[in-house]
Formats: structure tokens, sequence, C-alpha cells
């Protein structure tokens, strides 16, 4: 996340602390509670169905893409697949129920930019409300590092310098000759890592390289370099090849290298306790305001078939 990110994400959770309604759905949660464990059906009647059908859809494919404009809503609509109508109904139907609890907590309003900030601030609201405790136990962050490994592999990268020689002069069994030719001179005369620029020809990108990884080297390199680069040793002081590229033949001096491997726990403790708390209350969140769907009932009018195929998958 940038500053910027992060300041205007501060900005953003203070203006709905200071705001009056923030305060009123706090002060009503507890009562919404007591109220959704008495009507579960969401009170009966004709709030507790939400009917799914081409006019509510074509309104909410126009307000989520701000592009107040009929006949796009309508193609829009009507070009969608199985599984992004699915979606589409499925958001409609939050969206639907969440505003319908917020607007049971006494507020309300038909206006649909007043209606997103109540669901907002409902979902800031219930966030805060699911919040797990601090508190996770060995075990707990112990088998969540181990389900989660992948995110926490280091990728394998290296440090190199390069001396380019370029197949533009002379074609590219010229440029082989001229690096082989000077893979002994630069190694007798001990070039270092920093007096690279010094030798070959002019290069498009960068002739050193710091902490780099195969994805990098291959999208200045081309893919058969960056393979052929990390499977040669770090020898610092040492120049290898001729390596081919996608323009021309170069010699490589690896200084460090480093394989792909897993952090250890001990290591990232801290960040792993942070993913641990912010994915229970993601789930925790999730599961009230599933719960707050369910109370509705769901009149679709909708391609009926092809959404309950969807939803089954």
């Amino acid at each position: 996340m940038s500053r910027e990110d992060a300041r205007s994400g501060r900005w953003s959770v203070r203006r709905v602390l200071a705001d009056p309604l923030t305060h009123f759905l706090a002060a009503g949660l507890a009562l919404f509670a007591v109220y959704s464990a008495v009507t579960p059906d969401g009170g009966g009647g004709d709030d507790s169905r939400i009917v799914v059908d081409r006019p509510a859809l074509l309104e909410f494919i126009q307000y989520r893409t701000k592009t107040f404009d009929a006949a796009h809503a309508e193609a829009t609509l009507d070009a969608m697949g199985p599984d992004q109508l699915a979606r589409t109904v499925r958001d409609y139907v939050r969206e639907e129920a969440l505003y319908r609890e917020a607007k049971s907590l006494g507020l309300g309003s038909s206006d649909y930019v007043i209606k997103r900030r109540m669901i907002q601030t409902l979902e800031f609201v219930t966030g805060n409300a699911t919040a797990p405790s601090p508190n996770v136990s060995d075990d707990a962050l112990q088998g969540y590092y181990q389900a989660h490994r992948q995110a926490y592999m280091v990728q394998p990268q290296l440090t190199m310098t390069h001396v380019f020689f370029s197949a533009d002069r002379g074609g590219l069994e010229t440029a082989r000759q001229r690096a082989k030719a000077a893979l002994e001179t630069l190694n007798r005369q001990h070039v270092g890592f920093d007096d690279a620029s010094r030798y070959g020809d002019h290069f498009l990108y960068n002739v050193n390289y710091v902490e780099d990884t195969p994805e990098a080297l291959a999208a200045h390199f081309g893919s058969p370099f960056a393979q052929a680069v990390f499977a040669m040793k770090a020898e610092p002081g040492q120049w290898q090849g001729p390596v081919e590229s996608a323009y021309g033949v170069h010699l490589v001096m690896i200084t460090k290298k480093e394989t792909e491997h897993l952090q250890p726990l001990a290591e990232i403790r801290a960040q792993v306790r942070q993913d641990y708390l912010a994915d229970e209350a993601r789930e925790r969140q999730r599961k009230l305001e599933d719960q707050m769907v369910a109370q509705y009932k769901v009149d679709l009018r909708v391609r009926p078939k092809v959404f309950d195929q969807a939803s089954s998958q």
C-alpha cells in the first residue's frame, strides 16, 4: 500500500467515525442483534422478499458502472454469461439485504447514493463488531502459516552485472566470437562489478541487476537468458558465459544468488499474525452479512435456471 493510499484510508476511517450516522448505527447494532433473533425471517411481509427482475438489475448496473445510459445497461445485462449474471444477482441481493437492515435501524432514503453510504457504514460497524480477539495461539498461528505457505515464499533472485555484445554489429556469430575473446580479458584483468559499463556495447536496459527475479530478467533479456543465468552459480569476481539473449550475447558476473525458499515463521511472526487476524475478521464479517442476507426470500425473475446452476457450483 502506498503512503497516499494509507493516508486516504486513515482519512476515510476518520470521516466515517465522525459521522453521526456511524454513531447511530453503532448504538443500534445491539438492537439489531435482538431484532434479528426475534424475527429471523426479516420481519415478514413484503419486506422479507427481494425481487430480482430486469428493471432492478438495470438500475443496479447503471449505478455500479456509473454509466447512466439505459441502452448501455441493457446491452451489458444481455451480454452477461451465466457466471457473470450469477455474480451480479448475488451482489444485488447482498446490497439490497444490507440496505434493508440499515433501514430497519431507522434510517431510510430512496436516493441510491445515500443507500450506498448506509450500506458502507453498516459494513464498517459490523466489521468492528466482529473484530477477532488479538490473542492468537501458537497452534492457530502455525496452522495458518502452513495453510498459506505460498504467500510467504521468497522467489529466487540474483544480483548480476553483464557486458553486452550486440547482434546488430555483424550478426549473432560475430557477437559470439567477440564475447569469447572478451571473457578471457575480463577475467585476466580482474574487471570488477562496477566496471562492466566500460566494456562491450550499449545495452537497451540496465547494466547491473540487484536481487532480481527470473520474471524481471526475462522482461529485459527474454526467458531463455533468464533460465540460463539462474542455472549458473554465484561466483563473485568471475565472469561467465557467453549467454545469448533476444538482443545478442552477454558475459555475466553473478555475485549473489538465492533459491526459492519459505521464510521461517520466527522471522515473520508479526506479519503472519496480522494476516491471520485480518482474514479472521473478514470471515466473521462475511458470516454476519450472510446471516443478514439469509433473512430475505429472493424472488428471482431473471433467467432463474442459469442462476441456480451457477449458485450450486
